[in-house]
């Protein structure tokens, strides 16, 4: 396998893509946000280049040092990149360049879909999405971009962290009457997503949306981190329009719809073009890996 280098190594997707392609005997070097290697002389020799490095305002990052990093510093690197001979330059994007919540009467989100970012990180994938279409060359640079939906990695990180918690605890955690849909991918799908569109002739140019590829409720979320944790899962129906309100008031709207909105995402393209198919599903993915069963 070629050569790669790797950004934002230190991360849950850039080490489990490193620790994925070295068994692979592919060789990597890898580099972190808050270090500067010499971009030039780091990528000289290097088929590839795959840019997991990020900021999200999320992380308590300014919208400033987010656009500087996810949209100048992406189109820097991909620059030189281009110029020392990098024939590859796989960018890790996201699902939010479609919003956070599909809109009224969409069924799915696929490629085709209309971008329409409703947060900072969205709107800097976006942007960075499109400077680097812009240095793409097909068989001399080739840009290849990963779209994942939100990404199941670490059981006490982020909202799955805080679900996890709460299920630990006893508690009852709010839900809406109505049964939603929500599209994830476990690190483990993602990771063999992002090898297959590296590693395949005909990825360049395109972009790619990635998730296990079913559908799931946030009660039946919530219900399977609370089978991990051994406990009975309890549940407080709120009706949807009520509990809208509610988030509306304490101006908490976009969080109601990221909980209990709807996100479908259509994953056919990487599925038909390249040959890739998850491994697992989300579900079966937090019983054995959260449950302790599995080899992460």
């Amino acid at each position: 396998m070629d050569s790669i280098y790797i950004t934002g190594s230190t991360g849950s997707i850039g080490s489990n893509l490193v620790g994925s392609l070295e068994t692979c005997n592919s060789t990597c070097d890898r580099i972190d946000l808050g270090q500067d290697p010499g971009w030039s002389e780091a990528f000289k020799g290097k088929h590839s280049v795959v840019h997991c490095a990020a900021l999200n305002t999320s992380r308590g990052y300014s919208k400033e040092s987010v656009f500087k990093v996810n949209v100048e510093g992406t189109k820097r690197i991909a620059r030189i990149a281009k110029e020392v001979g990098v024939s590859r330059f796989l960018f890790l994007s996201s699902v939010k360049v479609f919003g956070e919540y599909s809109s009224e009467g969409e069924v799915f989100v696929d490629e085709t879909s209309e971008r329409r970012p409703g947060s900072v990180y969205g709107e800097s994938k976006a942007r960075a999405e499109d400077e680097l279409m812009k240095l793409h060359e097909p068989g001399q640079f080739e840009v290849v971009i990963i779209r994942p939906t939100v990404v199941i990695a670490d059981p006490s990180k982020g909202a799955i962290g805080t679900m996890a918690r709460i299920a630990a605890k006893g508690y009852p955690f709010p839900v809406s009457r109505g049964e939603n849909a929500r599209d994830f991918v476990t690190i483990h799908n993602l990771v063999s997503a992002i090898k297959t569109a590296l590693l395949h002739p005909a990825s360049g140019g395109r972009a790619y949306s990635v998730t296990d590829g079913g559908a799931i409720s946030t009660r039946a979320l919530f219900a399977a981190l609370a089978k991990v944790e051994q406990k009975k899962p309890r549940f407080l129906p709120i009706p949807n329009q009520s509990g809208l309100r509610l988030f509306q008031t304490v101006k908490k709207e976009a969080l109601w719809h990221r909980v209990f909105g709807n996100l479908r995402v259509d994953h056919s393209r990487i599925r038909d073009s390249l040959g890739w198919h998850p491994a697992h599903g989300t579900l079966e993915f937090i019983g054995t890996e959260f449950g302790g069963n599995g080899d992460a």
